[in-house]
């Protein structure tokens, strides 16, 4: 006989059934803490945020090694601007608008309900799973997540299988200021890991290929679980004739080469006047 959640009533319920995977064991975690608290604070919110920037900068330096290392050699100047400072940047943007996302919003009613009084409030949706990709480890696991714990709920997420030593900073640096019923880091080569999309999340967020995002969002209908999906697309650039051709050329360069051209931004087409 074994325990398992009855997330109807939050309880456990013993049934007949096989040992729970450690994934599932940490899903039951994660919700288990959110039930005790559906709907955190302000001050908490803004507390958790304030800390992982805090923690942003103190491990700049390791974290931009770390993604070295992964990558077989990547500019430390790109690291800390695409994947530290980003996610910063963002934590910055949240908090100075927190507090007015969550107030409530009136609402008009009909005129058979005049003497109603209708209003939006948001609230937490529970545990959100973040599937990350390899190309920016950092922003697109944190950035998932900054949004996540700013409306209050908790996260799981997966990082890449080809950035183990990304991970083991992320994980240690988190470790410091958030339990694992908070945030819970799955290395890539935990061998469930790929079987993440099929737990019940009430949200899950998925960057990467139209391909895997077909199979993530299947898994995911079969719990009828809301998914945010960011996939890889083509970014055409048009040079008008009255643009000077030479600064063109360079921001073009750039905008190709950033992160060697691994990128959804990277620019596939270029279209030039005919003359030049």
């Amino acid at each position: 006989m074994s325990e398992m959640i009855d997330w109807s009533k939050g309880d456990l319920v013993e049934c007949n059934a096989p040992q729970l995977s450690e994934l599932t064991t940490w899903y039951s975690e994660l919700k288990q803490a959110y039930q005790q608290e559906t709907n955190p604070s302000l001050a908490i919110r803004k507390q958790r945020l304030q800390a992982l920037k805090t923690q942003l900068t103190r491990y700049q330096d390791v974290l931009a090694e770390a993604m070295s290392d992964d990558f077989g050699g990547r500019s430390h100047t790109e690291s800390i601007m695409a994947d530290v400072l980003a996610p910063v940047l963002d934590i910055k943007h949240v908090l100075s608008h927190l507090k007015g996302w969550m107030k409530s919003q009136r609402r008009p009613t009909e005129w058979l309900f005049r003497g109603n009084k209708l209003e939006v409030r948001y609230q937490p949706k529970g545990v959100v799973g973040i599937i990350c990709p390899w190309n920016f480890p950092l922003y697109l696991s944190l950035g998932p997540m900054i949004t996540a714990l700013a409306a209050g709920n908790r996260c799981m997420i997966k990082m890449p299988p080809n950035c183990p030593a990304t991970t083991k900073a992320l994980k240690r640096m988190l470790a410091e200021i958030y339990p694992t019923d908070l945030v819970r880091i799955v290395d890539g080569t935990h061998p469930e890991a790929m079987e993440i999309s099929h737990l019940p999340f009430d949200h899950l967020v998925f960057t990467g290929s139209p391909a895997s995002g077909k199979l993530i969002m299947a898994n995911a209908a079969a719990n009828l679980t809301p998914v945010t999906l960011e996939l890889g697309g083509k970014s055409p650039v048009i040079v008008f004739d009255d643009y000077d051709i030479q600064t063109a050329a360079s921001r073009i360069a750039h905008g190709k080469g950033f992160n060697s051209g691994r990128s959804v931004l990277r620019l596939i087409t270029r279209l030039f006047p005919s003359l030049k």
